[in-house]
């Protein structure tokens, strides 16, 4: 479950004391009066201890400022630690590339200035990435490097960090001896030191170690050591949740249950505590075996429901992760693309000069051979200069041809990458028609509702989130959907999802659930999920039928919600956690996919809105945070006051909020009256 818990501990260590209220390091930060380094001090402090867990791009967006803060008021060793954080960022979206790239570059400075500490860490860092990589052999160089600098500068408490991330590459390794000699050595220096969560860590890896080894009574004696501390010092959640985890597992196999299920709940409380997904699994999964086995199968089907709950989540996390991998890469492709035009024009550049230094050894030849001349006498300079100049003439005549040649098979590959980029971006463009010939027209949503607008702003080109509209008589079905991705990816999805909905509706008389049901199957067959298909792409949709001829309205609705405005307030009515569709679909029969109904009687001047969450989750504002629900619903209420321009409206609110920051996902807002 945690078995990188020391690499863990390099990378969190300033993570456990965030006591400071963000809001007097943000004062700080932005009173350009205070001094530079008290100005460092403060956006370091929030990046680390507020965003970078939590939030790690807005933690990178932060180092980026720090960085060119310090490189403006010449702070070089806080350039370094910039370097760190925006590594350590990239590292949490597992772009390791990147990370590793920013690390080299921090120990590159940290070198170059002679900045010692900066150097220690810098090592540990990229020991770290390599560690992730799998390149054991590269993250021992560094570690090892790390131990040594941290020896000579006499800092105990790097070098016992440097020993625990040795010991976590041994035992990776399966070199559990020299592991646990490593850790040993660690453990006393941070006694010797009084680093309580330092103690606490190394103990818990011995008990790993120790587990690994099938002795589980000493195991049980390291978490039991470190369980202790870690609850009087009171600093790290996440390192008591894992030692009540692991204490439960260990009593689950000494079959002593009542003591695991008292331990493996106080971890599930503080990960639920926390909000946090994070190992949730295995306490879910390890609950619903204990509980199958003592027969109490209502609490062993709530755990197997949580168990697939949580890998769901953890699989769109994942395909967010994945998708945020496809858009780098397309990044760097576009970015390389450039790149090499600017080196074809580069060239041109340097064959010209090579052209003039040519011309210029040729002033200076004949200025010697002229010299020459005055020496020797005028008949012989005549001869000589004029077999020189022949020859330079011959020189310089293939010298041009060389380089005109040269010439035109940079101006070929500079045409053939321009029109390779205008057929990507035609395509694109084409299939942004397509998707907009899907979506339904707005005088037919006219035509039944007595007020209506949308406001759609896709992330790219196409996007991810769409609507979606069929009227029958005086009933109406309409939907907001919110696909898994953006971009092309999304695009697709959107697509499938909206000819769904009109075969769905079109040739069933169901009840919004069971529109949803029905999606939901749909998508599982044709995507092949429920198979094991690669594909576990899903989707996030309010569906509402409205009855005009009585004024009420049904929704239900998978991850999205509505929001009524009526007499200037709003109430929103929440969705279920369940979506349509995804790798949810692997789950047992049992665990059916059931969406409540909610109907709603509507009065004369009441607005629906329906959205996606992207308008809400938008980064921005004075702090770089997102928009937030409780904001939303004020804009939403502002949004049903006015009579016309509701779209410019919001994304007026939205463009300020957002300021230089790129926009994160699709946005999309409806709002209708009946």
């Amino acid at each position: 479950m945690l078995k990188h818990i020391f690499i863990i501990f390099l990378l969190v260590a300033f993570n456990c004391n965030s006591q400071l209220n963000i809001d007097s390091l943000w004062a700080v930060w932005n009173d350009t009066n205070k001094l530079d380094i008290s100005r460092l001090k403060a956006i370091d402090k929030i990046a680390k201890e507020y965003y970078m867990f939590s939030n790690p791009d807005s933690a990178n967006f932060l180092s980026l400022r720090m960085y060119d803060f310090a490189k403006t008021a010449e702070k070089k060793k806080w350039m370094v630690t910039a370097l760190n954080i925006q590594g350590i960022s990239y590292n949490l979206k597992k772009n390791y590339k990147k990370a590793l790239s920013c690390f080299q570059n921090a120990l590159e400075l940290a070198e170059k200035i002679e900045d010692t500490i900066g150097i220690v860490n810098s090592l540990g860092n990229v020991g770290v990435i390599y560690d992730f990589q799998g390149d054991y052999s590269k993250a021992l160089e560094y570690y090892i490097r790390k131990l040594e600098l941290s020896k000579i500068i006499e800092d105990d408490h790097e070098v016992a960090t440097a020993l625990g991330n040795i010991a976590v590459v041994y035992d990776l390794q399966g070199k559990t001896d020299i592991a646990l000699a490593n850790y040993k050595h660690a453990l006393s220096i941070f006694y010797e030191l009084g680093d309580k969560p330092g103690v606490a860590t190394t103990l818990s890896n011995i008990g790993v170690l120790y587990k690994q080894k099938g002795d589980l009574n000493k195991a049980l004696e390291y978490y039991n050591k470190a369980l202790l501390i870690e609850k009087e010092i009171k600093v790290n959640e996440h390192g008591l949740s894992f030692l009540y985890y692991s204490i439960g597992v260990l009593y689950k196999k000494q079959d002593k249950l009542n003591l695991a299920i008292e331990f493996l709940q106080k971890s599930k409380k503080i990960q639920e505590k926390m909000n946090s997904i994070n190992n949730l699994d295995y306490i879910a999964i390890n609950l619903y075996e204990i509980y199958k086995k003592r027969r109490n199968y209502k609490q062993a089907l709530s755990m197997h429901e949580l168990y697939f709950n949580v890998k769901d989540s953890i699989r769109k996390m994942e395909a967010k992760q994945e998708l945020y991998k496809f858009e780098i890469n397309k990044e760097y492709e576009l970015k390389k693309q450039a790149d090499s035009i600017i080196n074809i024009e580069e060239k041109k550049i340097l064959e010209e000069k090579r052209k003039s230094d040519i011309k210029e050894q040729k002033t200076i030849r004949n200025s010697v051979i002229g010299a020459l001349v005055l020496i020797a006498g005028f008949s012989i300079l005549l001869y000589r200069r004029f077999k020189i100049t022949k020859k330079q003439n011959q020189i310089i005549k293939t010298q041009k041809q060389q380089v005109d040649k040269v010439n035109q098979e940079l101006d070929l590959e500079k045409n053939k990458v321009e029109l390779k980029n205008k057929e990507i971006v035609s395509s694109i463009n084409y299939a942004k028609k397509i998707q907009q010939t899907i979506l339904p027209k707005k005088e037919d949503m006219d035509a039944f509702y007595s007020d209506f607008f949308v406001f759609y702003q896709p992330k790219d080109i196409v996007g991810g989130d769409f609507y979606w509209f069929k009227c029958f008589d005086k009933l109406s079905f309409i939907a907001t959907v919110d696909c898994t991705g953006h971009g092309v990816p999304g695009g697709f999805m959107s697509m499938l999802g909206s000819l769904l909905l009109d075969s769905i509706v079109s040739s069933k008389n169901l009840s919004p659930p069971e529109i949803l049901m029905e999606l939901n199957s749909e998508v599982i067959r044709v995507l092949n999920q429920n198979g094991g298909g690669e594909i576990q792409d899903g989707m996030d949709i309010a569906l509402c039928v409205v009855d005009k001829k009585n004024m009420e309205l049904h929704f239900s609705g998978a991850r999205n919600g509505i929001t009524i405005v009526s007499n200037g307030k709003s109430i929103v009515y929440h969705a279920d956690v369940i979506p349509v569709g995804g790798a949810f679909s692997r789950k047992s029969k049992l665990l059916k996919r059931d969406y409540k109904l909610n109907t709603i009687q509507l009065a004369k001047n009441d607005m629906v809105f329906m959205y996606t969450d992207g308008y809400y989750d938008q980064f921005g504002g004075e702090f770089g945070r997102s928009i937030a629900m409780d904001s939303f619903q004020a804009i939403l209420e502002e949004t049903a006051e006015l009579k016309e321009e509701r779209e410019e409206f919001l994304l007026e609110k939205l463009t300020t909020w957002k300021g230089d920051l790129p926009q994160i996902d699709d946005v999309l807002v409806m709002g209708f009256k009946v």
